[in-house]
């Protein structure tokens, strides 16, 4: 097992290569910024209907306008940088070849956080005792009442490997807050709330789901086990700080947000704040 930065992963002659699609954030990011493209069209209707307005909406109306467009343009932005990670060689979840198995431990929309730490987990076939596909559902609370959530993972069984050090490198990735950016002179650390690896239990990794390639690429170098199905509300215990972590790990931050808000009655800012020191302890 090592830990490497992506900038030192081996190369191999015969490898397969799972990525997540490039489309799914070029459509996002036609669909957000569709409005912006029609107000620029049609700049000179919408200004003359802003200039029959009574001089006294713009003392409400104006501030209000100005936060909108910062926060739109604060998304568009994302948006952007979401579509445009998917083009880099960082976009990719899986690798496997007979030289080993490579796991990408950061999300390849976060690609603007620091490069010198080790995002990828290289293993040997034989470190892997046997994968599988596994089926999440269930009922988690909100605001709302319960959210039906569903997710597909790839489960990995690792055999005589040492995770305390993966462990303590997803934990500092999920606290990582990234580097700060300006957009039209607003400061902001722009993350995006991914995790595409975790560990459910000690020697279980698991795996953003990207499709059945991943287990026939797998079934060449391992035992490949059947699919398994768990309640997610069941698994998800009844203490509330476990949960907190476990539904973090998963990439679920909102939910975990909406689960303190819920049980302990605290402000989006306290929840926030405490899913953020539950992180720093962890790492």
């Amino acid at each position: 097992m090592r830990l490497l930065p992506q900038s030192e992963l081996p190369e191999v002659p015969i490898e397969r290569v799972l990525r997540h699609s490039v489309l799914g954030g070029f459509v996002m990011l036609v669909v957000l910024a569709a409005p912006g493209v029609l107000a620029v069209l049609f700049c000179r209707s919408i200004g003359a209907s802003f200039a029959a307005l009574p001089w006294f909406f713009w003392l409400v109306g104006g501030p209000m306008f100005l936060c909108g467009l910062a926060l739109y343009l604060l998304v568009l932005s994302a948006a952007r940088s979401s579509a445009m990670a998917g083009l880099l060689p960082t976009n990719w979840l899986l690798r496997v070849s007979a030289a080993g198995i490579g796991v990408q431990l950061r999300s390849y929309r976060n690609t603007h956080f620091r490069k010198d730490v080790s995002t990828v987990l290289w293993l040997d076939p034989g470190e892997v005792a046997r994968a599988r596909r596994v089926i999440e559902s269930g009922w988690v609370k909100s605001s709302k009442g319960k959210t039906l959530v569903r997710a597909n993972w790839l489960e990995l069984e690792l055999q005589g490997v040492d995770c305390a050090p993966i462990e303590q490198r997803l934990a500092e990735e999920r606290a990582e807050q990234g580097p700060e950016m300006r957009v039209m002179g607003i400061r902001t650390h722009t993350r995006f709330n991914e995790m595409p690896a975790y560990f459910v239990r000690p020697g279980v990794l698991r795996v953003q789901w990207l499709g059945k390639g991943m287990l026939e690429a797998l079934r060449e170098q391992v035992e490949v086990a059947p699919d398994e199905k768990i309640d997610l509300e069941q698994a998800l215990g009844t203490e509330l700080e476990p949960r907190v972590k476990a539904l973090c790990a998963r990439g679920l931050k909102i939910a975990a947000y909406e689960l303190l808000r819920n049980e302990r009655g605290l402000s989006l800012v306290d929840a926030k704040r405490f899913v953020e020191d539950a992180e720093r302890k962890a790492a």
